[in-house]
C-alpha cells in the first residue's frame, strides 16, 4: 500500500462528515485492464469506500463529485468490482457499464470489470 500511495499516478481523495473522515477514493491515472482500448487515456478506481454507518446517498454522491471532478484528465474511467460489492449498483447509476468478466488478483475472486466513457 505504500508503493501504492507513492506512485505519483495514484490520488486519494476523502469525504468528511462531523469534521472526521468517512470514505475515499482511491484512483490511479494510466492503469489499463487486458483488451482496453489503445491509445485512449484511462483510470481505475483501485478503491471506493465509506465507513458502513456513513454509507447514505448523500455521502457517496459527495465522495463521487469530488472524485469525478479530478478525474477530468482521462478518457475512461474503469474498476474491477465483485457482482456482490455494495457500491456496485451506485457506479452502475453513475454510468458504469459492464465490459468482461475477471478475477481480483489480490484475493482470487470472480469479479468483472466496469468502464465510465467520459470523452
Amino acid at each position: 500500500m505504500i508503493n501504492i500511495l507513492n506512485d505519483l499516478s495514484t490520488q486519494l481523495i476523502m469525504v468528511f462528515a462531523d469534521h472526521e473522515p468517512v470514505g475515499y477514493c482511491l484512483f490511479k491515472s494510466g492503469s489499463l485492464y487486458p483488451e482496453a482500448t489503445e491509445g485512449e487515456r484511462m483510470t481505475e478506481i483501485i478503491d471506493f469506500s465509506i465507513l458502513p454507518e456513513y454509507d447514505q446517498p448523500e455521502i457517496r454522491q459527495s465522495l463521487w463529485n469530488k472524485s469525478r471532478s479530478a478525474i477530468t484528465f482521462t478518457d475512461r474511467i474503469w474498476i474491477s468490482i465483485t457482482e456482490d460489492d455494495p457500491m456496485l449498483s451506485f457506479f452502475n447509476s453513475v454510468g458504469f457499464e459492464f465490459i468482461k468478466t475477471t478475477t481480483l488478483k489480490a484475493f482470487s475472486l470472480p469479479a468483472k470489470i466496469y468502464e465510465l466513457k467520459l470523452k
